[in-house]
């Protein structure tokens, strides 16, 4: 089971500000020696014991072909095999995956962003 969300990221000119959006990629702090990042990937991946499943997030650059406007693609999914094949299991399955996705959607970013996105 997978979530994309574009979200369009804070400035125009690369990879800074990032934690305006998410909770875990910091700023980097002034008076360092290399600059901000001109582009940034993030990835981390969680078990899931419930379903014996894995919970993969990602966070990449990317353009639009059609505007060619930089958005940044915010990734969740979730993989993993089914205990039995019997439709009762599957439903389990996807109950459990879908509360993680969104549950690590909403801890991953911040409150700013669940206002600007009207989160209820």
């Amino acid at each position: 089971m997978n979530y994309v969300n574009l979200v369009e990221p804070p400035n125009k000119t690369g990879a800074g500000e990032l934690n305006s959006i998410f909770r875990d990629i910091g700023q980097r702090e002034e008076g360092r020696f290399l600059p901000i990042p001109r582009k940034m990937s993030w990835r981390q991946e969680f078990d899931i014991k419930d379903i014996k499943a894995k919970m993969t997030i990602s966070v990449e650059p990317l353009q639009l072909a059609k505007t060619g406007k930089n958005m940044l693609k915010y990734e969740l999914g979730v993989k993993g095999p089914l205990s039995e094949p019997s439709l009762k299991e599957m439903e389990k399955w996807c109950d459990e995956a879908h509360f993680w996705i969104v549950n690590g959607f909403e801890d991953l970013t911040t409150s700013n962003m669940h206002a600007a996105w009207e989160k209820v």
